[in-house]
């Protein structure tokens, strides 16, 4: 009994050192991984959003062009006004579309007659453009039924004249990116305005009370750093991992919070497993002191080598063992979280490349796709060959058969081009009813022919649209160039302006800028 005492205290300080440091080290190798998680799920829902707004400047940009055109042929304000309904109807991102003059005022906007005189130079988003600078205002209320929008301007010449063109952007589309990408049970996403009200669905963003809002010094740490992460009270007043960053341009900030009892319950399981493991430990040191404490420490060992494992290989590997214990039941746990992570970060990053109807690789990614194509081409010495796809009179299908037909359609047109390119090609949809092609050709008779094909194909397939078997025809542009001559933005120019050689030619039809 002399010796059993010391030997029993010894090991039960032993112990319990042991697995407090265990505990520890688990419990900072855990939040160290929350934090990273959270980061990383920040970081792929703001460059989803801020390519989304990138995406819509990106469009304002190419109704202005289409208005300066348009203004050049002198086209009315009745004009303009079909073209801005064109960018606002049922489904549409935005709400409104109008241009004014150099002084301000309204002269067109999706309304074919404009009842009343409207001046909206005291409007930033407008004296901006006016000024000549491309604009993005912050969140404000819309004056006929108090939703949250924000406005894209840039400046536009209508012959000798100069005045603003602006599209209204409804908050509710992007606080349905948000929503759409939340992680569930792991945690929660969502914007927060400058006064701290949390616009957590689509709901919140037309005007409606906000669900909460966050004041004081929680607050204050989101709006005093552009990016960061923490843990905080969240509105509720559970203490949360978090982790932010500012959407600048709108003056929004995305918040990640995670939620920090389901983070920690994996220690909670691992320190009711410990305790077990200690009293039986106690019990059994009256029988075989040496032979039970080896096989405890053993295990436990490994189970702290194999986390540090985890933590240094990101989750990218998978922890093998079979202690036969309930050990077992917390390294599947890790082998589980592990799996969910490396899934969930994989779709994120697939559907930040994606268009969400098609399928196909969305504006900025073919874009990055075409840049790198370049790159590749001219240190092989070989021509780069770009095609862009217009679906003619495309507004005639929404109106007629209605919106559904028009989404079948594209999904037709883009399965159809799916089928006809060869396994190097990369097909696209560059935005409403446009597509576009990077082709592995040779020269520019390779890619005319190419073209010719898909414009067949195209014209003789009957696509199924909403139950109705519909026609329609493509217009085709298409540019071959030598890599070092210019740029992928110069070279996507030059395809859109033979798209639109091919267009007013009387459409159906391919043209070329080589």
């Amino acid at each position: 009994m002399r010796q059993f005492i010391p030997i029993f205290i010894i090991l039960t300080a032993l112990l319990a050192l042991y697995s407090g440091g265990l505990m520890v080290r688990a419990h900072a190798g855990i939040m160290a991984r929350e934090y990273a998680i959270a980061n990383a799920y920040r970081d792929a829902v703001l460059g989803s959003l801020n390519r989304w707004i990138d995406a819509r400047a990106d469009e304002v940009s190419r109704v202005a062009q289409d208005v300066e055109s348009m203004a050049a042929d002198g086209a009315s304000p009745r004009e303009y006004s079909k073209r801005f309904a064109a960018m606002v109807g049922t489904g549409a991102v935005y709400t409104d579309f109008f241009l004014t003059d150099a002084s301000g005022l309204v002269v067109a906007s999706r309304a074919e007659t404009i009842s009343r005189a409207i001046n909206l130079r005291d409007r930033d988003y407008i004296r901006e453009a006016l000024n000549g600078r491309n604009f993005i205002s912050g969140i404000f209320e819309g004056r006929i039924n108090g939703s949250l929008i924000f406005a894209m301007s840039m400046p536009v010449h209508t012959g000798r004249e100069h005045g603003a063109l602006a599209g209204v952007v409804s908050l509710k589309n992007l606080v349905g990116i948000v929503d759409t990408l939340n992680f569930s049970a792991m945690g929660s996403a969502f914007l927060l305005s400058a006064d701290g009200n949390i616009l957590a669905n689509p709901a919140d963003a037309d005007g409606g009370s906000p669900k909460a809002s966050l004041a004081g010094a929680s607050l204050d740490r989101f709006f005093k750093s552009a990016i960061g992460s923490a843990l905080y009270t969240n509105h509720r007043g559970e203490t949360v991992l978090g982790a932010w960053g500012r959407i600048e341009r709108l003056g929004l900030v995305l918040l990640v919070e995670l939620d920090n009892d389901q983070a920690l319950s994996p220690l909670r399981d691992l320190l009711g497993f410990a305790g077990l493991i200690s009293a039986a430990a106690l019990l059994a040191m009256l029988f075989v002191v040496y032979g039970f404490s080896k096989g405890l420490v053993k295990p436990i060992r490994a189970l702290v080598e194999a986390t540090q494992h985890i933590r240094s290989d990101e989750y990218r590997s998978v922890l093998v063992m079979n202690t036969g214990t309930e050990l077992d039941e917390l390294i599947q746990a890790f082998n589980d979280m592990a799996k969910t992570v490396r899934e969930r970060e994989a779709g994120l990053k697939d559907s930040a490349s994606r268009d969400s109807l098609t399928g196909l690789l969305n504006h900025g990614k073919i874009e990055e796709y075409l840049e790198l194509e370049m790159r590749r081409k001219r240190r092989l010495g070989l021509p780069v060959c770009f095609v862009m796809i217009d679906i003619d009179h495309f507004k005639a299908i929404n109106d007629s058969y209605g919106h559904q037909a028009g989404d079948d359609a594209l999904r037709g047109l883009a399965a159809l081009m799916l089928a006809l390119v060869r396994s190097g090609d990369m097909v696209g949809r560059y935005g409403g009813e446009e597509f576009a092609i990077l082709l592995e050709a040779k020269d520019c008779d390779e890619t005319a022919r190419f073209c010719e094909r898909m414009r067949a194909a195209v014209e003789s397939k009957v696509f199924d649209c909403d139950g109705r078997q519909l026609r329609f025809s493509v217009s085709l542009g298409f540019a071959c160039v030598a890599p070092d001559s210019m740029d992928h933005f110069e070279l996507i120019r030059h395809a859109d302006r033979a798209l639109y050689e091919a267009k007013n030619a009387g459409r159906n039809t391919v043209r070329s800028s080589c």
